[in-house]
C-alpha cells in the first residue's frame, strides 16, 4: 500500500493543536518528532527546547486523500490566524509496506 506523509513543522507550544487537527483526518494518530542534541558520545540526548517540532501524519493513497490533504491545509491556516508562529507543511508520496500506528 502507499501512503501520503503530510509533515507540519510547529512551535512547541502548538504540537498539541496540530496533532489534534491532523488527528480528525489521518487514521491512526500521529508521530511527533522534538528536535535533540545527543550527549555524552550518544549514550544520552536531550530535547532543544523552543525548537520547531515535527508532527508526522500518514494517509492512506485511496482517492481520498486530497480532500483529507486540502481540510488540513486549511485547518493549518486557521491555525495560523490564532497565533504569531508560521506553521509549514508538507506532503510527499511514501511506500510503505506495513503501517505501524500509535495506540491511543
Amino acid at each position: 500500500m502507499h501512503w501520503l506523509e503530510l509533515t507540519v513543522q510547529s512551535h512547541p507550544e502548538a504540537v498539541e493543536a496540530v496533532s489534534e487537527l491532523l488527528s480528525r483526518y489521518v487514521p491512526g494518530g500521529v508521530a511527533i518528532e522534538e528536535p535533540i542534541e545527543l550527549i555524552d558520545e550518544g549514550q544520552e540526548y536531550r530535547v532543544l527546547s523552543g525548537q520547531p517540532v515535527q508532527v508526522r501524519a500518514y494517509l492512506p493513497i485511496d482517492g481520498k486523500e486530497a480532500g483529507a490533504r486540502q481540510a488540513v491545509a486549511e485547518g493549518l491556516w486557521h491555525l495560523s490566524r490564532l497565533s504569531c508562529d508560521t506553521y509549514r507543511a508538507a506532503a510527499r508520496h511514501t511506500p510503505i509496506m506495513a503501517y505501524i500506528h500509535s495506540q491511543r
